[in-house]
């Protein structure tokens, strides 16, 4: 509606809002290109506020698919802000980047750089909590980032928002699975599969999956770790069909998703 009036106001909140659905679906690549629509309108107004955190948010797009160079771009032309929140969401893009890129010193700073803001809202919470314990348990700080990862969970409940709740979820039973108590991982990351699965989010989908089989074969079902393998590699293959082969490629090439692929191959193929 605001592109075709060309109110360059009613195109920003347009495409922020196209954008997050796109996100929340995991179509990054389409909502990569909604955010950058969204800033170059904020940016023909000259909103520095909003403009800012469309940058912040494609900087999120680029790291999630795999090209931190852009990211880092998109957080260095977003500049220092006198928002609270604005740097609040800097400090998590660059915790969770962190995080992939198998940095957890840098994303343990960032996310308790997060978490000392006063009046945090639910998401950055959510996110700062669940990097946090990521990184944590990464380290065998096992019981500490647990901790955190539940309370990340818990938040994520009192928000009312589902998309936030099976995002923890999903790092949640990663963490019991990495800890050792794969039942309650397994279950865990049932519900979040299918949760993910009815969003049409793919992205989310095959990672779940892959918790799923793990947790399956720490039990000693192995016939459905291997069959929940290979729903993951079906489900990540689709994937392959839905973004363009550039963003697919590169989101194969994280580090932390070359660390899954490699799990993956080792459940799918084992006896």
């Amino acid at each position: 509606m605001g592109s075709q009036i060309g109110d360059p106001s009613l195109v920003a909140l347009a495409e922020q809002g196209s954008g997050t659905v796109l996100m929340a679906q995991g179509r990054l690549p389409e909502a990569l290109a909604a955010y950058r629509r969204a800033y170059d309108a904020a940016h023909k107004m000259g909103d520095q506020l909003n403009a800012a955190y469309d940058l912040l948010d494609a900087a999120e797009v680029y790291w999630r698919l795999g090209r931190y160079r852009e990211a880092q771009q998109a957080l260095g032309d977003a500049g220092p802000n006198p928002s609270r929140a604005v740097a609040a969401l800097d400090d998590a893009t660059r915790a969770e980047m962190a995080l992939s890129q198998r940095d957890f010193r840098a994303a343990m700073d960032f996310s308790r750089r997060v978490l000392g803001q006063h009046n945090l809202d639910g998401d950055l919470t959510v996110a700062a909590k669940s990097t946090l314990g990521a990184a944590e348990i990464a380290t065998g700080a096992r019981k500490d980032g647990l901790a955190a990862l539940s309370e990340s969970v818990e938040v994520g409940e009192k928000s009312g928002s589902a998309l936030l709740v099976a995002s923890a979820r999903l790092a949640y039973a990663e963490a019991l699975l990495a800890a050792g108590e794969a039942q309650r991982a397994r279950d865990t990351a049932l519900a979040v599969q299918q949760w993910f699965g009815g969003a049409g989010n793919p992205e989310a989908e095959w990672r779940a999956w892959l918790v799923v089989s793990g947790a399956q074969k720490a039990l000693g079902e192995t016939e459905k770790s291997r069959e929940s393998a290979q729903k993951a590699a079906q489900v990540l293959a689709a994937l392959g069909q839905k973004w363009d082969s550039d963003s697919y490629k590169t989101y194969l090439d994280r580090p932390d998703i070359q660390d899954r692929d490699k799990q993956l191959a080792k459940l799918a193929a084992a006896r």
